[in-house]
């Protein structure tokens, strides 16, 4: 915003030129002050210095971050206690029960296609011996839980996925052939 009053003052040109006359606007008081704006290109060029300003922080900042990051110490993931590794909803019980389950299954029907011995008979002929390989199966599958090792590797198509899918099939297999057993009064097959 100009303090100078501009007044138009008309000029005639020399006919030679495509104007015969033309206004030009020219200041009466030259004495006053005049305040400069800022112009449109002014205000754009400090907001973008403002934000290559703001960028440079924040990428400063971040790369600090990243920095201060990789220099902590990293810390182990905690292994779970028993408690926790057994509890209701914990990683051990569905893992060992499935396999308990997967090895009981294959177990009872071999030794009933070999012998035609129910599952109550197999049980009675060696319990030590069966106490002892699920005393193992389970401490087997424990320790690791305990020690705080990831079960989730996969090596081609054995995945803990599957594991535990076979592992419920089991369970209701090793369950029905209990049932057919004692339905029928005897060996299944």
């Amino acid at each position: 915003m100009s303090t100078a009053s501009f007044a138009p003052r008309t000029v005639a040109l020399t006919p030679n030129t495509r104007f015969a006359k033309a206004r030009v606007a020219a200041p009466r008081r030259i004495s006053q002050l005049v305040r400069a704006e800022q112009s449109p290109l002014g205000d754009a060029q400090q907001t973008l210095k403002e934000a290559e300003q703001t960028i440079a922080e924040t990428t400063s900042a971040a790369v600090n971050n990243v920095e201060q990051a990789a220099r902590a110490p990293v810390e182990p993931a905690k292994a779970p206690s028993f408690g926790d590794a057994m509890a209701f909803s914990g990683p051990g019980p569905e893992v060992i029960n499935g396999r308990l389950a997967m090895l009981a299954f294959v177990a009872a029907a071999g030794a009933e296609l070999a012998s035609g011995a129910p599952v109550a008979a197999q049980l009675k002929e060696a319990p030590i011996l069966i106490g002892i390989t699920f005393f193992l199966f389970s401490a087997a599958s424990l320790i690791p839980i305990l020690k705080g090792a990831k079960l989730d590797k996969s090596v081609g198509p054995f995945n803990p996925r599957a594991e535990l899918l076979n592992g419920r099939i089991a369970m209701l297999g090793f369950a029905a052939l209990l049932a057919s057993e004692w339905v029928n009064g005897g060996a299944l097959l």
